[in-house]
């Protein structure tokens, strides 16, 4: 019977193959085989190739999709229907598995342990309504962890969420964030759907779920990029498949789809290869009915539910592309991410005046959540207004109340940005997990005027409030030992053992903690450079204003660079260079005004900015400076760190710039350099003479001299930098 009923299988020729269509034709007297159904061929040299039938053509022949490349299939070679459509494999044993569409596994750790196969594709199962439980048993909110969608879009068990963005916006690191914070807190299962997307995604995702311990809670499914389209559309409904069998074991499942506008895409070729005229748009006619019969599968039943996360590109930033329209019409949260903030520097890129939630409701959220998100929305959306105004006239012309809104929403801004833990390793910042109820704490401080004192830049890159430095405006620079324990490169444990031994050796801190070997010089160095940037942060006028007033651009000229600014996000300065309304030097003299102008007189003699002396040195180029500031203000580092990161400057370099900007500083009642090294007898005095009248012919730095004449160490410079540092500090608090 066996032999007979394999004998009765269809048995058809490849006739053609066009790319990753093939078309197989089958004697008269056998009957086609059924849409969907799989026929197996193979290639030339025995690999197996999986065909899917998609219709049926005259001459007895099916048009078939193929599942992987049709490379070196001959003419003529048979074709054997298989009698079932593409069947996976379900179940626990999934967990912790990569498969392919067709559920067999590409991880190279031999067979699935899975008893049970399913089709993926089915007729849709009706709801059998139980009168005796109430229809709605109330929402049950999915703690992320990340603020800015915890607030305004919260997750709902059994809903479908998406984010929505063009290329390089985030939307990858988006989704593996949420798997990373909700896996790990959620006692569900996971899978993950990989559609379309590159294999280097793929394969960091699956590393990071080692290193993070999760491997065993997820079930992944791939059909990247470099698979044919075939692949690449049914993977969906593989891993929905997957997904559906876990919530009818009871489990609620977190199902994660990267990204869904490839299915559509991939549709899109399918439709053109097979011959089929496309709707006016440019896409395939049944784009919406292939949408439903994925999306509908995603719902909760009795004892279980599938909460979908979308990840959806959007060509060319365009959100009113077609196939973007169709998906988001299905999904409850539209998270739309905005190119402009990530020039920004401000990630999340979520932009919240385009982004949506329908549950971002009383009834689901409470009273609380939803005045607090209301109200954020509302001084953001004030923002909007506000920005425009500024760039013309400036924000010190605005009437006080509208400026309160301007600095609070910039507040809101900053603080609703986040580091995330899967980014850490490109970041230098560890990631962070705020609970709900700390964001709602923080969001009601900053709108009620709690934190209006607080530097907007306190803010950035946080977790909840209570972990941000609260200096108020005007406070006196903090101590080396205070930044060392901050940035947790130092325990408070050592930074009292330095000082014990301080006080028995009267040597700098700086230099007690490198001869103890709790930092290095490098590291030294670069928290001295922040030290002395956290003394220059004071609220600064705007550049435009200053170029204005000193006539070095028209008001005219102004308005064209901003208006191009608002197109490309380039920085004023930059863009004022490039149209060739100012130098490198205007800009220059415009940030010293700034700094004049900064404290309360124009007139005073402040210490220049560590950037200033570096472009009057010729040691870092203008345009490079725009690019480190930039950078900096993205990443919150010093200045001279990010300087040395990018290559544009040596530490040696580095060293005796701060060198001259202390030197600068002398004119408050600190000591001059020469006069510590000689009363430290590291210095005679015939040679300090001999080094001044060096430093005269040459203009250098006198540090820089006597290290070259031999009169001191490299070292030794650098403990006398140290301790002049931590006498001017200590003089400004005194």
């Amino acid at each position: 019977m066996e032999q007979q009923a394999s004998q009765l299988k269809p048995v058809g020729r490849v006739v053609a193959i066009r790319g990753p269509i093939v078309d197989v034709r089958f004697d008269v007297d056998t009957p086609l085989p059924p849409i969907h159904e799989i026929l197996e061929t193979q290639t030339d040299d025995g690999q197996k190739i999986h065909l899917e039938v998609a219709e049926h053509l005259e001459n007895h022949r099916a048009k078939c999709i193929a599942m992987s490349s049709t490379i070196g299939i001959p003419r003529n070679t048979q074709a054997v229907a298989t009698g079932s459509p593409i069947r996976v494999p379900v179940g626990k044993g999934l967990f912790s598995r990569l498969t392919n569409v067709m559920g067999d596994p590409i991880d190279r750790k031999g067979e699935i342990q899975a008893s049970l196969r399913r089709p993926i594709r089915k007729k849709a199962t009706a709801i059998d309504p139980d009168l005796d439980e109430p229809s709605h048993k109330g929402y049950e909110i999915l703690e992320t962890g990340i603020k800015m969608i915890d607030l305004l879009y919260p997750l709902v068990k059994g809903s479908r969420s998406g984010f929505l963005g063009g290329a390089g916006l985030g939307k990858s690191i988006l989704t593996l964030e949420l798997i990373h914070n909700i896996v790990e807190r959620h006692q569900g299962s996971c899978v993950f759907i990989g559609v379309g997307e590159r294999i280097r995604e793929g394969n960091e995702l699956y590393y990071e779920l080692m290193r993070t311990n999760l491997l065993d809670k997820v079930v992944m499914v791939f059909g990247q990029m470099n698979e044919p389209p075939g692949a690449r559309f049914e993977v969906i409904l593989s891993g929905i498949t997957m997904a559906e069998q876990l919530q009818e074991e009871g489990q609620d499942v977190l199902l994660f789809i990267d990204n869904v506008y490839r299915f559509c895409q991939a549709g899109s070729e399918l439709s053109t290869l097979m011959g089929r005229i496309p709707s006016e748009t440019g896409y395939q006619p049944t784009l919406f009915s292939e949408m439903a019969e994925f999306q509908e599968r995603i719902r909760s039943r009795r004892g279980g539910s599938i909460t979908a996360i979308e990840a959806v590109f959007m060509p060319g930033d365009d959100p009113t592309d077609p196939a973007v329209v169709c998906i988001f019409s299905y999904l409850d949260s539209n998270m739309v991410l905005s190119r402009e903030r990530v020039q920004a520097g401000l990630y999340p890129a979520i932009d919240p005046l385009v982004s949506s939630s329908v549950h971002l409701d009383t009834d689901v959220v409470g009273e609380r959540h939803f005045g607090i998100a209301t109200e954020v929305l509302k001084v953001l959306n004030k923002y909007e207004e506000l920005k425009r105004i500024v760039m013309v006239i400036g924000v010190d012309e605005l009437p006080r109340s509208d400026r309160t809104i301007y600095e609070r929403a910039r507040k809101l801004q900053k603080f609703l940005t986040q580091p995330f833990f899967v980014g850490a390793a490109y970041t230098g910042k560890k990631g962070e997990y705020v609970p709900l109820v700390d964001t709602l704490a923080s969001c009601e401080k900053i709108l009620s005027g709690q934190l209006d004192e607080v530097p907007e830049e306190n803010l950035y890159m946080i977790g909840a409030i209570r972990s941000a430095p609260r200096e108020p405006k005007g406070q006196k620079p903090r101590r080396l030992g205070e930044l060392l324990v901050e940035q947790k490169q130092l325990t408070e444990e050592q930074i009292e053992q330095a000082l014990a031994r301080q006080e028995i050796t009267g040597e700098p801190l700086g230099a007690v903690l490198v001869q103890m070997g709790f930092i290095t010089e490098s590291n030294l160095v670069r928290v001295l450079s922040e030290q002395l940037y956290r003394q220059e942060k004071q609220p600064a006028r705007r550049l435009g204003d200053l170029l204005i007033e000193s006539k070095v651009v028209t008001l005219e000229q102004m308005q064209r660079a901003l208006a191009r600014q608002k197109e490309t996000g380039e920085l004023l300065g930059s863009i004022l260079v490039h149209m060739g309304y100012a130098t490198g030097t205007d800009l220059m003299k415009a940030l010293f005004v700034q700094r004049a102008h900064e404290g309360g007189a124009a007139e005073a003699k402040l210490p220049r900015r560590l950037g200033e002396i570096l472009v009057e040195n010729k040691l870092v180029m203008p345009e490079q400076m725009e690019k480190a500031l930039a950078w900096q203000k993205s990443t919150g580092e010093p200045l001279g760190a990010v300087l040395v990161q990018m290559g544009y400057i040596t530490e040696d370099h580095l060293v005796k710039a701060l060198s001259e900007q202390i030197r600068d500083q002398e004119e408050r009642p600190a000591r001059r350099l020469g006069n510590i090294l000689v009363e430290k007898r590291l210095v005679l005095p015939e040679q300090l003479e001999i080094a001044i009248q060096a430093q005269k012919e040459t203009g250098e730095l006198l540090g820089s001299v006597l290290v070259r004449m031999g009169a001191i160490t490299e070292q030794q410079l650098l403990q006398v930098l140290s301790e002049q540092l931590d006498r001017a500090a200590l003089e400004i608090e005194e």
